[in-house]
């Protein structure tokens, strides 16, 4: 299929999946706020302040006549009091038991609400006290319907009720037809439901006790529990989200089932957020028995997900199973969950999710994976806790199948199971800063898979593994093996903080993270502890940053240093060292609070402040300038580091910051002025000025949003190719450059201009997240032009990418341009079309011009053309493109091209087209020689853009 067709396919089902959500009324709106609520048993006794709007009140007293605004005329049905209510009314419900479903629109419920409205119940029979725990006020379908559908363009709260036996069954609701929501149903509408119970509901596919659709919805201080997705089938059977970027937080989810997927909860496609709340005793008799997760990219904060079960011959993911899900996992207990088969607390398949201070420990499945089983996922793990768990055949704590996680500041201890860490199916851990002990083997990596080890603390005595690793696989253990207690705090409790005395103190290495698992400052004292746990101390943390992150030969840099302690106790007798470069000397130094000085003004020399204390939660702050050499002829850019070192008597720290020099210059019209970069020349320059440009010239700009190493909006001669004093002009010996480091484009070109651009090498250009292409995808990695006259020659055009999603023109793109490009050598570029060129309708000339080596993942890995009828080329060399799709050398789509004397060979297409590809397009070729295995062919029809 060609690209175009692809993004017809893309865009017809794209129609679709709105006319579904036009039909289903779906919206985006804000959440509305609940009132503050309290997670435990008994709910808060408050009296809510009602907002300026009509109440309404409803009683087993009432009748349904009248406006029920007074609490003499209560109505006596919910629906009655909703069905008078205007948007904004308050519905408040006394306590007392409401029975009796009714149809509407075909569907059966007891509570149908299709506007903004406040249903509150709770209250005791006169009014006059608001407290749900006390005055239980219940909405019960009797299993004849639903107990409450929510739907529309609305944004209602429901609070303080008691919602229970409600049946989905025969009421649909999914896109697909199957039964959802048998307590609450809730489409489309931005709902705020708190302080309620949902017991006791059933839906024999999804969501026994809620199912969301399209809804944004809000969950706070809920207690979901004893409800049943009762098929075989079954997917949450609590509660079922999908596409639905709810939050919930505080809520119980408690001995719920699910006949199939996600006991607890099913998260289906939605970016939900969890935080704080309690999944506890849920079963599903497959997978996920507290929560399913898939293909949203959830956050779960704080969560205790507990005693939950995945029954069933194959039951993963006693406590969670993530399937194609990239979800951010904090500060979670995942403790005393089952898996009848893999993965006991944690399952992961294809996700590349990021654990972060979670404790995993009292799980078991009965074959691998005790605490956590990675499938095929490249998980990040850090200051993550996997203790205790147990596994039949392998993997206690960790279980690593097809994957390549990497895993710092892990603590790994007293997991049973044969080894602590399984690592087998052509699987590649990284491991930094572990604790991994008292295993019967520390870790057992298979045939096939490696891993590395960086700073691991094997554990003695009572805590030594029976090994410390094992497997025909490759294993590094790293430079730092550490063979001592690891002095946890209380182990037998789950406490696996360390002390002072542990064996890992200071031990271990920089992993790049900078706190612990309760928010600590990483490093304390005098280095990186090893584990999950830092022992508390100054922590001093210092940061440099330079102005820029590019600099030219004589230029002043301004450094900024702040050296804060981000402890808990003072840091004694600091001393602030900066080493600068070979290429630098300081000038001059200031420094906050005030303290001595000292400064060695030669080239690569030093500057060290204090001594000084510093307490916790106060930084030091220094301004440093330096100059940089004006002796460097070399052509390349150079890195030139700067190492800022900190030690007092009780903490030591260190950081490297790394910026850049380029030998450029610049000049206009021969004058001996220079400029520090070819965009300060540009600016400079007027039309018709010629700008002459050498050396390497790097980086990127940011000019009307866009980010490229020049952006040229005026008609000026750009031209490589001098000496860097300008004493001679050699092309052939002086290689002028123009390096946009992966930071950008390398050219922008733009207006009604003819600018030349001559004799320059163009390169390392990334059109990623710059847009440009006639869809807004991204265009034009090396060089863009739009609009513009431009006439490229003799240019070497080499390493960009434009290979996003749909990305266009690697090397160059060119939009509505009558441009020229004669004598370049267009190579070694990259995009999803066009690799080296993209022609969108423009009438370009290209002449004796080198397209070689370029690629195209989808079609045109040399050329792609498209409706770009009066483009012509003429005797240039198109040869050993790659496209993964269509026309390896040349792509035309439905583009009337002149070709002649052009030389297209050695290209190869995945599908057709090896040489060259038209479709629907008169284009007329004269003198092409091709290969035979290059020939392309005509397509019937034109795919849509």
């Amino acid at each position: 299929m060609t690209p175009k067709k692809i993004l017809l396919v893309a865009l017809t089902s794209a129609m679709m999946f709105l006319a579904l959500f036009w039909l289903l009324g779906a919206v985006a709106l804000p959440s509305y706020a609940a009132p503050a609520t309290h997670g435990g048993e008994r709910l808060s006794s408050t009296l809510p302040q009602a907002p300026e709007s009509t109440t309404r009140y409803v009683a087993p007293t009432g009748s349904d006549s009248g406006n029920c605004t007074t609490v003499v005329s209560a109505c006596l049905t919910v629906q009655y009091a909703i069905d008078q209510a205007a948007e904004g009314d308050e519905i408040h419900v006394a306590a007392g038991t409401y029975t009796g479903v009714h149809a509407r629109d075909a569907i059966t419920q007891v509570v149908y609400i299709s506007k903004t409205v406040t249903l509150r119940g709770g209250y005791s029979t006169d009014f006059s006290a608001w407290d749900p725990a006390q005055y239980t006020t219940t909405l019960d379908a009797q299993g004849a319907g639903r107990v409450l559908y929510v739907t529309g363009n609305i944004t209602p709260t429901v609070e303080g009720l008691h919602l229970t036996h409600g049946d989905a069954a025969g009421l649909g609701g999914t896109p697909w037809g199957h039964d959802a929501g048998g307590g609450v149903y809730v489409v489309t509408a931005t709902a705020a439901i708190s302080n309620c119970r949902i017991v006791n509901n059933t839906a024999s596919r999804y969501g026994g006790g809620l199912y969301l659709l399209n809804s944004p919805a809000t969950l706070t201080g809920n207690r979901i529990s004893g409800n049943t997705a009762s098929g075989s089938y079954g997917y949450g059977g609590g509660l079922s989200l999908y596409y639905s970027d709810a939050t919930l937080t505080n809520n119980q989810v408690v001995s719920n089932t699910a006949g199939y997927n996600g006991g607890g909860l099913h998260l289906s496609y939605g970016a939900v957020t969890l935080t704080d709340n309690r999944i506890s005793g849920n079963t599903a008799s497959n997978r996920g028995g507290g929560l399913y997760l898939e293909g949203g990219p959830a956050t779960l904060t704080n969560n205790r997900i507990s005693g939950n079960t995945a029954s069933g011959p194959y039951g993963y993911g006693g406590g969670l199973y993530l399937s194609q899900s990239d979800a951010t996992l904090t500060g979670n207990q995942i403790s005393g969950n089952t898996a009848s088969y893999d993965g006991g607390g944690l399952y992961l398949s294809q996700s590349n999710a990021t654990l972060t201070g979670n404790q995993i420990s009292g799980n078991t499945a009965s074959y691998d994976g005790g605490g956590l089983y990675l499938d095929q996922s490249d998980a990040d793990l850090q200051n993550d806790i996997v203790a205790d768990n147990m596994a039949g055949n392998g993997g206690g704590g960790l279980y690593v199948g097809g994957s390549s996680p990497v895993l710092r500041h892990l603590t790994l201890a007293r997991n049973d199971g044969n080894n602590g860490i399984y690592v087998t199916r052509s699987s590649h851990a990284v491991l930094a800063d572990t604790i991994l002990v008292s295993h019967t083997v520390g870790i057992h990596v298979g045939s096939g898979s490696s891993a590395n080890l960086q700073a691991t603390l094997w554990g003695s005595d009572a805590w030594a593994n029976g090994s410390d690793w094992s497997g025909a696989g490759d294993i590094v253990t790293g430079t730092i093996n550490v063979q001592g207690d690891p002095g946890f705090v209380n182990p037998a409790a789950g406490d696996y903080h360390i002390l002072p005395t542990s064996a890992a103190v200071d031990a271990g290495v920089d992993a790049g993270v900078t706190t612990d698992i309760d928010g600590d400052a990483r490093p304390a004292a005098f280095g990186y502890d090893i584990g999950a746990d830092e022992i508390p101390g100054p922590a001093l943390q210092p940061a440099k940053k330079a102005a820029r992150w590019l600099y030219s030969l004589g230029e002043t840099v301004t450094y900024t240093i702040r050296v804060p302690n981000n402890g808990i106790t003072t840091a004694l007798g600091v001393r602030i060292t900066d080493t600068l470069p070979t290429a630098q000397r300081p000038q001059s130094v200031a420094v906050s609070p005030p303290m001595t000085c000292t400064q060695d003004n030669s080239w690569g020399g030093a500057v060290v402040c204090g001594p000084t204390d510093i307490p916790t939660g106060a930084a030091v702050l220094i301004t440093l300038t330096a100059q940089i050499t004006t002796a460097f002829s070399g052509d390349a850019v150079i890195p030139m580091n700067n190492r800022l070192a900190v030690r007092g008597s009780n903490a030591v720290a260190a950081t490297v910051l790394r910026i850049y020099l380029q030998n450029c210059h610049v000049r206009l019209n021969d004058d001996v002025t220079e400029y520090n970069t070819v965009q300060q020349a540009v600016d400079a320059a007027s039309a018709g000025d010629l700008v002459q440009v050498a050396g390497v010239c790097a980086g990127v700009e940011t000019r009307n949003g866009l980010s490229q190493t020049l952006y040229l909006s005026k008609t000026v001669t750009l031209r490589g190719g001098y000496s860097t004093d300008f004493s001679a002009w050699d092309p052939a010996q002086y290689t002028t450059t123009l390096d946009a480091l992966g930071a950008g484009r390398v050219l922008y070109v733009t207006g009604d201009i003819t600018p030349a651009v001559e004799r320059l090498s163009l390169t390392n250009g990334d059109a990623t997240g710059l847009g440009g292409g006639y869809w807004g995808n991204d265009a034009g990695g090396g060089v863009y032009v739009i609009a513009a006259t431009a006439a490229i020659s003799n240019c070497r055009i080499v390493g960009n990418t434009a290979s996003g999603d749909f990305g266009y023109g690697g090397g160059l793109y060119l939009s509505h341009s009558v441009a020229t490009l004669m004598g370049n050598r267009v190579i070694s570029n990259t995009a999803s079309d066009g690799g080296g060129l993209y022609l969108y309708q423009s009438a370009a000339t290209l002449t004796d011009n080198q397209i070689g080596g370029n690629t195209a993942y989808n079609g045109g890995g040399g050329l792609y053309l498209y409706w770009s009828d009066d483009a012509t080329l003429t005797n240039n060399t198109i040869v050993s493109n790659t496209a993964g799709n269509n026309g390896g050398g040349l792509y035309l789509l439905p583009s009337n091209a002149t070709l002649t004397d052009n030389q297209v060979n050695g290209n190869t297409a995945s599908h057709d087209g090896g040489g060259l590809y038209l479709s629907h397009g008169s284009a007329t070729l004269t003198n092409n020689p091709l290969d035979p295995s290059d020939r392309g062919r005509e397509h019937p029809t034109p795919p849509h853009p």
